[in-house]
């Protein structure tokens, strides 16, 4: 294992695909829109981010997680 690869290892470092966020959700759907990439929450039907996090979130190919709500919101 490289250096590189130690280190990362040794502080948990995830790349952003492993990371809970709406471009790994399966909610979500990836636009391309005048060569720009955009993300459609199917969800909540709405433009997101790609770095946003909802309690919705389901990773592809990965068992819903438990989020707890956030805080002020209802149920």
């Amino acid at each position: 294992m490289s250096s590189i690869a130690s280190i990362k290892a040794a502080m948990h470092w995830q790349p952003l695909k492993r990371r809970a966020a709406c471009v790994n959700c399966m909610h979500v759907e990836e636009r391309l829109t005048v060569g720009i990439s955009t993300w459609w929450c199917k969800s909540g039907n709405f433009l997101t981010h790609a770095l946003a996090i909802c309690n919705r979130h389901h990773g592809i190919g990965q068992a819903p997680k438990v989020m707890p709500d956030m805080p002020g919101s209802r149920a």
